[in-house]
């Protein structure tokens, strides 16, 4: 044997082999951790489950639009953190509602603002307006916990209609979970600004000119 060689084969002694035992024990952690965020979804990656009731709502004659976004019995609680701007749409404002009555005083609150014929001149007059028409959006505003039939709102303050061409249905909320750990879901099943098209909403000049 050559001096080469046997340096070689001293060197190779110093390396540690992995033995069956730790591979295996490297293989049963990794399949844990797969059946883990497998089985236990809600607390590990937090998603909004869509129902299949929503609404919108035009602001007549201001560039503002509020959606609703209904969750069904069965979501699990996790926290709405924001919603992300689309294009052509900037978000104003995020609240969660949890009962029928807030949702009807919600609709109210809308609806009272609609026909007064007033005109906000920024997303902030305009959130003022509805929690003194009797909006419940005082305390719920994001980051705000939901959970089973719970409601998400969000006022949209239109920039620009055209760019509509463009709009991906639904919206990109944020969410986190009871767990602390923060996820970005694409809601497809949501409202968003511009799922009715936008010819309604140049009917009540809700687009801006």
């Amino acid at each position: 044997m050559s001096e080469s060689t046997g340096t070689v084969d001293e060197l190779a002694g110093l390396v540690p082999s992995r033995s069956r035992r730790a591979t295996l024990v490297v293989g049963a952690i990794i399949v844990t951790a797969v059946a883990l965020a497998w089985f236990a979804p809600p607390w590990l990656h937090p998603k909004l489950e869509m129902a299949s009731m929503g609404a919108a709502y035009a602001w007549k004659g201001a560039p503002y639009e509020l959606t609703q976004a209904t969750l069904p019995d069965n979501q699990s609680a996790v926290t709405v953190i924001g919603v992300d701007d689309v294009a052509g749409a900037r978000v104003a404002g995020v609240w969660v509602t949890y009962t029928n009555q807030e949702e009807i005083a919600v609709e109210h609150a809308m609806e009272s603002a609609v026909q007064s014929g007033l005109v906000p001149g920024d997303p902030q007059a305009a959130i003022r307006t509805l929690i003194a028409g009797g909006a419940p959006f005082g305390g719920t505003k994001a980051p705000a916990r939901v959970g089973p039939a719970s409601s998400v709102w969000v006022l949209w303050e239109i920039t620009d209609c055209r760019d509509a061409q463009t709009y991906d249905r639904g919206m990109t909320v944020r969410l986190r979970s009871p767990l602390g750990t923060t996820v970005v879901q694409r809601v497809t099943g949501s409202p968003g600004p511009f799922d009715q098209g936008t010819d309604w909403l140049l009917e009540t000049d809700t687009c801006p000119r």
